[in-house]
């Protein structure tokens, strides 16, 4: 198989793995869940943005928003487990 029909057939199975993804998360009732999972599942912050139509400096705060929760959130369960 020639080179660009390869090239042709990843950019069609990438562009339905993305469709896909967005029907997935459209439904989720925030914007940070919507980020969260698309992240999760391999997107880039550009990748998420253009999906979502907000910039990929957007989605890296928001990224960077979940992980400060997370590490908030992890931090309080290791400080009752000690107690």
């Amino acid at each position: 198989m020639p080179k660009s029909e390869q090239e042709q057939i990843l950019s069609k199975l990438t562009m339905i793995a993305k469709l896909l993804a967005f029907q997935l998360v459209r439904e989720e009732p925030t914007r940070e869940r919507q980020v969260d999972l698309l992240d999760a599942a391999g997107f880039s912050p550009r990748e998420i943005g253009d999906m979502l139509g907000i910039k990929a400096g957007a989605v890296t705060v928001t990224l960077f928003n979940i992980r400060q929760k997370r590490a908030k959130a992890k931090g309080a369960v290791a400080r009752e487990a000690r107690k």
